[in-house]
């Protein structure tokens, strides 16, 4: 996200079925309809609600330096996630890892705090 545009690559496949255009980046505005498609993983909110909204959840012990706990996120279907996070200080997370039965996705987050730079992407193929 960037001056409030989302530019967005994927592969030839996911292009072909959003009507992308392939071969670089895509801007969309944040009302633009195919973020709808990605809302759930652009808000934190919006994606921890998704995954332990009516699932049942664990913890194992405190383990590791600096200290972390997993979360086991249990949909009660056949899938599970488990989230990562900080055991001390602010409960941060590290890593979500998420799967059903078309894949898994692992997730890592590091420098919390610290400050990045975004520019737009390089080649923007289809303009806002």
């Amino acid at each position: 996200m960037l001056d409030g545009q989302a530019f967005l690559q994927a592969d030839a496949a996911t292009s072909a079925a959003l009507g992308l255009t392939p071969g670089g980046y895509t801007c969309h505005a944040l009302g633009d309809a195919v973020l709808d498609e990605w809302r759930t993983v652009l808000d934190p909110a919006l994606l921890l609600e998704s995954l332990a909204g009516g699932a049942g959840l664990s913890s194992g012990p405190v383990t590791g330096e600096p200290a972390r706990i997993s979360v086991v996120i249990d949909s009660g279907e056949g899938s599970a996630s488990s989230l990562v996070i900080a055991a001390e200080g602010h409960p941060l997370p590290s890593r979500l890892t998420v799967g059903d039965a078309l894949g898994v996705a692992d997730v890592r987050f590091s420098a919390w705090g610290t400050a990045v730079e975004v520019s737009t992407p390089a080649p923007v193929v289809q303009a806002c």
